[in-house]
């Protein structure tokens, strides 16, 4: 009698224990998860258009970040809004972006986008670091920059929530 109640008893200590480490645990994000390709596309009805956000981490902690239109027809891209160049480090699933190099199409003109060469530099070899919060959901195919809260004057944009490129070796 003394052991089945010692054995519930463990039992129930074990499952308490388990059940209490699991939720509260914040899994750290490694740089090896971070690499490749994330993307994030919005559809824009009226010109049968995609508008992709797409950052890719690379394993000499560069990143590059663009911007593009694809056209939804036949998925050619038809140019380039917006393109970031820097590096990256990744401390306690905080991203800090540092040597940060902005570039943006000519919106003076008819265009709207413009090819990646033709961008222009807006912002050279920033001396600013720019961190975001990060987390991996959905078996880490999700990133998601974590949005600070937002006050009633802050000028508050909505941080992505990038989808992993998968990778198929033939």
């Amino acid at each position: 009698m003394k052991k089945s109640i010692f054995l519930c008893l463990l039992l129930v200590f074990t499952t308490s224990v388990f059940v209490a480490c699991s939720s509260d645990e914040l899994v750290q994000i490694n740089d090896e998860k971070l690499y490749g390709v994330w993307f994030e596309n919005f559809t824009i009805e009226d010109k049968n258009q995609t508008s992709r956000l797409e950052y890719r981490f690379n394993v000499d902690n560069t990143y590059e970040v663009v911007r593009m239109r694809i056209d939804n027809v036949n998925g050619s891209i038809l140019g380039y809004r917006y393109r970031e160049l820097g590096t990256f480090n990744l401390r306690n699933n905080t991203l800090f972006f540092s040597d940060i190099r902005r570039y943006v199409s000519d919106d003076t003109g008819q265009e709207e986008v413009s090819e990646i060469e033709n961008l222009q530099l807006v912002s050279p070899d920033s001396n600013t670091i720019i961190s975001h919060k990060i987390e991996l959901r959905d078996n880490e195919r999700i990133l998601e920059f974590i949005t600070p809260p937002c006050n009633d004057t802050g000028n508050c944009l909505a941080l992505p929530l990038l989808k992993k490129v998968e990778v198929t070796i033939f």
